[in-house]
């Protein structure tokens, strides 16, 4: 049986309740935003590569392995979505599954655009929810 696409948020549902990973993953890149460069007001290029950074680190640092029956399932029932579909979903599922998780559903793919993809959407997903809620300040 195929699974079909979810979208991105039901209405009338907080996301916080559909994304639990996002609030962490968020506040952690801030933090390390903050600590990099020494305060909130950045630039632009100087925001989004320390983002590179922190998923590099997250990517490298090892973590309880997903059950593979789990990963392989996900990642069979987003094959037949679009690319640009697979990459926003890999994205909503780092928020709500966590990003190795989805790192691990976006390799068994086994196709680099969609990693690249999720990588510099996740990228400019995170700049923007922290210049939104004031956690980057642009100079």
């Amino acid at each position: 049986m195929q699974k079909t696409f979810q979208p991105a948020q039901p209405e009338g549902v907080p996301s916080k309740e559909i994304y639990p990973e996002k609030e962490k993953v968020i506040e952690e890149v801030g933090k390390v935003i903050e600590e990099k460069k020494e305060g909130i007001e950045v630039k632009k290029e100087e925001a989004e590569e320390a983002i590179k950074d922190y998923l590099r680190e997250i990517k490298e640092t090892p973590a309880v392995q997903p059950p593979a029956d789990q990963v392989i399932s996900e990642a069979e029932a987003i094959k037949v979505l679009t690319k640009k579909r697979q990459a926003q979903y890999l994205v909503n599922l780092c928020f709500k599954k966590g990003i190795h998780y989805a790192l691990h559903v976006a390799q068994k793919l086994n196709d680099p655009f969609i990693l690249d993809e999720l990588h510099d959407r996740l990228i400019n997903e995170l700049y923007t929810e922290l210049v939104k809620r004031k956690k980057l300040k642009l100079l």
